[in-house]
């Protein structure tokens, strides 16, 4: 069975830093075993084409763009390569509303990385690893599913493994992690470097930089000159990780190397180095996970450094406990569903299948009509709906397997909707997905319809989020059926 298809869309160079590629890319190693992994980007370097291939394959170089209509235009090019039945994920700033629907057109699943939430999404999923936001701070479409702070933390293999040992190695001396990412273009690195040495001159600094980084002659003076201060260029995860797990205290930019060294635990400083970092800087600092960059005199200088190393890391613990990486698994599990849902005609040999659904215990209590019906009945009933060429039965299907039920009953221009979930992906989310993709079905068959009416009890909560995540107006209580009347345009 082919694996579904996830296709990533970020960018990275020296000028706005490796973030998106870095947690982009920790996205699909995590997902790579159930997921094949594209990756686009923009004029990658080298030795970024080489850290995307060992995860991703293949990868597509895309030429740089200027301005929002040639994004758009690349939205378009991108698009038209897929079938409707990928899940995008988008990690980027300069991914507009408009970009998205491009890509959302096709009936494709979309997922955004996102830290700024400065924009309208339509996204199927938004994935901020900032903890303590509110749903509030979004404005999104009815089905967007939030998926925010920590519980989502998208951290690369080694870092995950990190969280599962809670008695860590110990520490053999005292080494201080100093790291602002793999581009750091304002060179936070040797204005820190520069400032610990005169703090403390005989601590040990290990110094990281990645492939972006463009200030290497001012730091190889600073190193030349400092027998305490080491450089480590390009790590991998393994070894950054092994790194971390030697320096008993780190400074870094409020990103994901922040999150990663919070898996390893130890006594953190953060510095803000850009605005896309305001949340998980606020969020570090209240939450005691790090200190603020401005306390690290105070406390490499003072006599309570154990205590409070101890209080952070206690707390880091308690957060970074592993669970984001079943999160994780479980949200692209799910639209990995939506992803592949595909309708055809219902037939007359998918009778038994029906009449089992029809009869099913959920089924009845939310009909409006609870009795059970009988088995000549339901084939009369089937066999009218199948020669009635203003009625239309759709089967939704999912690898090949029936998923749902969506019955169409035609009156001039109207189309009045009604769907069931088989019991085997109940509770799965689809019930929205079912809607969304079943209308753009009805179009096909009959393109004459401008309307969509259901009718669903107040009682069945689930199918009433359904339709309104699928974009129906709730016109309120129909007096004579006694349920909620839902409509859209088409």
């Amino acid at each position: 069975m082919a694996k579904p298809r996830l296709f990533f869309r970020a960018d990275g160079n020296s000028k706005i830093g490796l973030g998106h590629v870095i947690r982009s890319l920790a996205l699909a190693e995590l997902l790579q075993a159930d997921f094949e992994c594209t990756f686009a980007i923009q004029q990658p370097s080298e030795a970024l084409l080489n850290q995307l291939q060992s995860v991703c394959k293949p990868i597509e170089k895309l030429a740089a763009t200027e301005n929002e209509n040639q994004l758009l235009a690349e939205a378009e090019t991108i698009s038209n390569s897929f079938s409707g039945q990928e899940i995008i994920v988008l990690d980027g700033y300069q991914f507009s509303t408009g970009y998205q629907q491009i890509l959302k057109a096709k009936g494709n699943i979309l997922v955004c990385l996102d830290d700024l939430h400065d924009r309208y999404f339509v996204a199927d999923a938004i994935i901020n690893i900032a903890g303590g936001l509110k749903k509030e701070a979004y404005s999104v479409a009815p089905y967007t599913k939030l998926c925010l702070g920590p519980a989502y933390a998208l951290l690369r293999k080694p870092f995950r493994e990190a969280q599962k040992t809670l008695v860590k190695p110990g520490r053999k001396e005292p080494k201080m992690l100093l790291c602002f990412g793999g581009a750091d273009p304002e060179n936070y690195t040797l204005k820190y470097a520069q400032k610990l040495h005169e703090i403390k001159p005989e601590l040990r600094l290990e110094i990281v930089t990645g492939s972006a980084y463009q200030n290497s002659e001012s730091l190889q003076k600073f190193i030349s000159g400092n027998p305490y201060a080491f450089w480590r260029k390009n790590l991998d995860a393994e070894a950054m990780a092994e790194l971390m797990a030697e320096c008993a205290v780190a400074l870094c930019s409020a990103s994901s190397v922040a999150y990663e060294y919070c898996a390893v635990n130890g006594m953190l400083f953060v510095e803000k180095t850009a605005e896309n970092q305001a949340d998980l800087y606020r969020y570090l600092i209240t939450e005691n996970l790090a200190l603020p960059a401005e306390k690290i005199h105070e406390v490499l200088t003072g006599s309570g450094s154990k205590h409070l190393a101890k209080t952070l890391i206690r707390k880091q613990q308690e957060i970074f406990n592993g669970q984001a990486e079943t999160n994780l698994q479980n949200l692209f599990s799910g639209l990995a569903l939506q992803a592949g849902l595909r309708f055809r005609k219902v037939k007359t040999e998918d009778a038994e299948l029906l009449f089992e659904w029809a009869n099913d215990p959920e089924a009845r209590k939310f009909s409006f009509n609870a009795e059970p019906i009988p088995y000549e009945t339901h084939l009369k009933w089937l066999s009218g709906k199948l020669t009635n060429p203003q009625a239309l039965l759709l089967l939704a299907e999912i690898q090949h397997k029936p998923a749902a039920l969506l019955r169409f009953d035609l009156k001039e221009d109207i189309a009045l909707i009604s769907y069931q979930i088989g019991a085997e992906f109940r509770g799965k989310g689809l019930g929205h997905r079912v809607l969304q993709v079943g209308l753009p079905e009805l179009k096909k068959y009959f393109p004459e319809i401008t309307e969509a009416i259901g009718y669903v009890q107040p009682e069945n909560v689930a199918s009433v989020r359904a339709f309104e995540k699928a974009g129906f107006k709730n016109l309120g209580i129909d007096a004579k059926l006694k349920a909620y009347k839902f409509l859209t345009k088409l």
